[in-house]
């Protein structure tokens, strides 16, 4: 991520002269952090931050999703966990990390992608 080459933490407002932005912990090793709308997912491995890149059940649920624009929970969890052969259960909770990220919407078990989520793909 060559974006970020110093990160300054502190509680205190700085009048530095550099655009400022919040960084959200959504695992006990991944983060969050948007610049000018765009949303970045990284982890911090040996005092290096390491861009995370969306993959796995996460990737196949955004590709339905991005393939269909808008399914059920139920026809998500059906179709992910054949394609995939993982639980019932790992899907569903995949897709509720992905609603706590902001990447998706769950609106009356309908599915759909948060388009102004800036997530950088």
């Amino acid at each position: 991520m060559n974006l970020l080459r110093r990160i300054y933490l502190t509680t205190k407002a700085l009048k530095i002269g550099i655009p400022m932005t919040e960084i959200q912990r959504v695992d006990q090793n991944l983060f969050k952090i948007n610049l000018d709308g765009t949303i970045y997912l990284f982890k911090i491995i040996n005092g290096k931050i390491v861009e995370e890149k969306i993959k796995g059940l996460s990737e196949e649920i955004i590709q339905l999703l991005t393939d269909y624009n808008e399914l059920s929970i139920k026809e998500i969890v059906d179709i992910i966990s054949n394609k995939t052969k993982s639980s019932r259960e790992i899907v569903r909770k995949e897709l509720y990390f992905l609603k706590e990220l902001g990447l998706i919407e769950i609106d009356k078990g309908r599915v759909s992608l948060n388009n102004n989520s800036g997530l950088k793909r």
